[in-house]
Formats: C-alpha cells, sequence, structure tokens
C-alpha cells in the first residue's frame, strides 16, 4: 500500500503538480514544485507592492501620470535614452 502512494506520489512531482498533504484536512506542511513555490512568492511580492501602493495613495494627494511612471521605469532600469 505505502508503495503505490509512495509511486504515485513520484509520479505526481515528475508532473510538477503542485501537492499539499496534511492530515485529516489539517496541518501546515505543504508540498510544491519550486515552479509553484516561485510563482507563488512572486504573487505575494506583488501583493504586496500593490498594498504599500495603496497605503502611499491614502497618505498623499500626490499622483503621477502614466508618462512620469513611464519615465521613471527606464531610468531606473538604464534605458532613459529617447524619452
Amino acid at each position: 500500500m505505502c508503495e503505490i502512494i509512495l509511486r504515485t506520489f513520484l509520479r505526481r512531482c515528475a508532473k510538477r503538480l503542485s501537492l499539499s498533504f496534511t492530515p485529516n484536512g489539517y496541518g501546515d506542511m505543504v508540498v510544491l514544485s519550486m515552479e509553484s513555490f516561485e510563482n507563488l512568492q512572486f504573487e505575494s511580492e506583488v501583493y504586496f507592492k500593490l498594498q504599500e501602493a495603496e497605503r502611499e495613495a491614502e497618505l498623499t494627494d500626490q499622483r503621477y501620470s502614466s508618462k512620469d511612471v513611464l519615465k521613471a521605469m527606464k531610468v531606473a532600469i538604464g534605458g532613459a535614452q529617447g524619452v
């Protein structure tokens, strides 16, 4: 029985599926593929940055045009030529 479960687990991991195991549906351990973990990390960082931006927007009346934002982004990555 354990051998069948292990083979199934390894097959699913090989297919890079996200898996989670919890005893009786409760717990705090998760098994994920690296790709799924990196995607979750990226999404978490994006949501955190959006929350920061929303808090800043609540605290100030300063607003930026899309041109201002694009220009600042180009300068930040070193491609300010032709802006």
